[in-house]
């Protein structure tokens, strides 16, 4: 063999070792939830304060409240962030989505792989790890295929979504292997993390991360995703499908794009859920998405019977009412520290939910008139709606975001509008319902944050023959409903093969969080999820529990949204079997004093007739009485 061959294999043999697995996929037994996703969602607010959003927080109110010292501003967050880890979880609750940890099937098998993975060509870092999460087709049905399943954030681990991959291996029947991967830098992968609070101080965190964080971007995400769905084919043959939910959904189109380029034919259909599309997905123009699905909320409130008598008949006076709210210090707003950006980014927080974003119209009455009672229901609401929420996804404990990776993936393919920093701040100090999370991401880049160079596969239009399901809430403050729309007009003469179904009411994720009105256990997208997966067409897919959603009660009778509260807007925030144990026991208070008070005037009336009997006169003494008027001279001394 001449000098040249020996040196083309030498360079075939490194091409290989740096874009393939470095040694055999093993996977070993695990654990099918992990511990434990009932405080997922009391930590994701957590993490939005003691990351991204605490940082932003005490950054504006440093800059807002000259009167608060650092110290002081520091104190009323942590207070926050300690308040929300010490709620108590309520236990044994029915889950919206139908699934509790004990309603794991005995037929599933769960496994679990770390995989040494190429980081990046031309570094001296060869390896990092890669893990995913397999539930296992039933080994006594035919297997059919495998379904990966990609988080979003971007920096999230894919933990959140073992509970719907559980759910979704029922729907299935079985038949198809669960993959869920965390994407390289997240949770169980190699994850990049930063100790850095100040948005000024991040760039450090991306200068002493990795060579500069050059291997974590989204094209490097979507080989890791494809080598290991080629490895599925390869091994296990079988179809596969693909779901992406938010930043999931931005992954999963490059990942569409470059499988066809070295992997055609890999992928048989792709589901989309909350639309996060190349040319219309944003972080710096995520808080006005936000605050425009506020103002469709507030006016579906205005409209409402009870909520429009409360707050106002029109979206407008909700708009000055919440702003007032604001502006006021009372004992109420000092749930919340006092604090505007904190109450503001909590109201922001709970309309991502189905079941928070009902506290937000009777949080701000309450707030506004704060009496006694209302401090008190205020603060039962709170704490019993994210501990309700926690108890929802009930099983395992979600992982913290990577700020960093989140951070280098938005502001290297996530940009929008705003070009200065100054820009972001003044919206952000401006808008009534928004996070703020444009501000930090402009404040990192004119801190020196190195956005990476932009791949080949960005900002071209998809064009793809697979059979694609989009799917969105029209309620959504993530990844609102225009954009989603706007690409779905984008795509459909490239991609026709594609359907897009809008979720009336529904907020972000609709397939864990699109219940039906008679049944909430049930979720309309998971239905159509599954549905769409086993036809693998659009065509006839049927899509008519998009007509009885679960809607918004305004009502103020919020038992039915996890049993919160009897009424929302007055009285006590208690829920109903407390308010029967309290209506029972003030009964019982009423009839022992009812009793008392019959016993007293008894008592009374008694006592008061024994006394006229003595005192009264007898029939001779009335007689004697009667004659010594009229002149007699017969008298009686006794009667004297």
């Amino acid at each position: 063999m001449n000098v040249q061959w020996k040196a083309f294999l030498a360079v075939l043999v490194l091409v290989v070792l740096c874009h393939s697995e470095t040694t055999e996929t093993v996977w070993l037994p695990c654990s099918p939830l992990t511990n434990a996703i009932k405080d997922t969602y009391s930590r994701k607010l957590i993490q939005d304060y003691d990351s991204i959003n605490r940082a932003i927080i005490e950054k504006q109110i440093g800059l807002s409240q000259g009167d608060l010292s650092h110290k002081e501003t520091d104190s009323k967050i942590q207070k926050i962030i300690k308040d929300y880890v010490s709620r108590n979880h309520i236990k044994g609750r029915r889950l919206q989505n139908g699934l509790s940890v004990a309603n794991v099937p005995s037929s599933l098998t769960t496994v679990c792989t770390t995989r040494k993975i190429s980081y990046y060509n031309g570094t001296d870092i060869p390896y990092i790890n890669h893990f995913s999460k397999q539930y296992k087709s039933d080994q006594s049905k035919l297997r059919l295929g495998a379904i990966f399943l990609l988080q979003g954030g971007p920096g999230l681990g894919g933990e959140a979504l073992e509970v719907m991959g559980i759910k979704l291996w029922n729907d299935m029947g079985g038949q198809y292997d669960i993959v869920i991967p965390d994407h390289r830098g997240t949770a169980r992968s190699t994850m990049v993390t930063c100790t850095e609070t100040e948005p000024e101080k991040f760039p450090t965190c991306q200068k002493s991360a990795l060579n500069n964080l050059d291997g974590f971007t989204t094209d490097q995400a979507a080989m890791d995703t494809l080598s290991l769905m080629d490895n599925f084919k390869n091994t296990f043959g079988g179809e596969i499908l693909l779901f992406g939910v938010s930043y999931g959904t931005f992954l999963s189109e490059r990942i569409i794009k470059i499988s066809q380029v070295r992997y055609p034919g890999l992928i048989s259909a792709v589901a989309l859920d909350g639309i996060c599309g190349d040319k219309f997905c944003s972080f710096k123009t995520s808080d006005e998405v936000a605050e425009k699905t506020a103002m469709s909320f507030f006016d579906a409130c205005a409209k409402d019977s009870t909520c429009g008598a409360k707050l106002g008949g029109q979206k407008e006076e909700i708009l000055k009412k919440l702003t007032q709210l604001y502006a006021t210090q009372n004992m109420c707003t000092n749930l919340f520290g006092g604090v505007r950006n904190v109450m503001r980014s909590f109201l922001v927080s709970a309309l991502q939910d189905n079941t928070m974003r009902l506290l937000i119209p009777p949080l701000i009455y309450r707030g506004l008139r704060c009496n006694l009672i209302d401090f008190f229901s205020i603060n039962y609401m709170i704490r019993n709606v994210v501990s309700a929420q926690a108890s929802e996804n009930a099983g395992h404990v979600g992982y913290p975001t990577s700020l960093p990776i989140n951070i280098n993936i938005g502001v290297s393919e996530l940009q929008g509008r705003f070009t200065k920093d100054a820009e972001a701040k003044d919206y952000a100090s401006s808008c009534v319902m928004c996070s703020g999370a444009a501000s930090l991401y402009s404040t990192v880049v004119g801190a020196g944050w190195i956005p990476y160079n932009q791949s080949d596969y960005q900002n071209k239009v998809l064009a793809t023959d697979l059979p694609l399901l989009l799917m969105n809430g029209d309620l959504d403050p993530q990844t609102g409903i225009d954009n989603a729309e706007s690409y779905h007009q984008l795509i459909k003469d490239t991609c026709p093969n594609t359907k897009f179904v809008r979720f009336p009411n529904a907020v972000h994720f609709v397939v864990g969080r699109s219940p039906l009105a008679k049944d909430i256990s049930v979720n309309c997208g998971a239905t159509i999820l599954a549905d769409f997966f086993k036809s693998k067409s659009v065509a006839n897919l049927n899509t008519d529990c998009t007509n009885n959603l679960q809607g918004v009660d305004f009502g103020g009778n919020a038992y039915t949204y996890n049993n919160v509260a009897v009424d929302m807007y007055e009285g006590l925030g208690i829920n109903k079997t407390q308010y029967t144990i309290f209506v029972v026991v003030v009964t019982l208070i009423c009839g022992l004093a009812a009793l008392i008070c019959l016993c007293c005037v008894a008592s009374c009336c008694f006592l008061c007739r024994r006394n006229s009997r003595k005192q009264a006169p007898t029939m001779v003494e009335l007689e004697t009485h009667l004659i010594t008027q009229e002149g007699s001279s017969t008298k009686y001394t006794k009667f004297k």
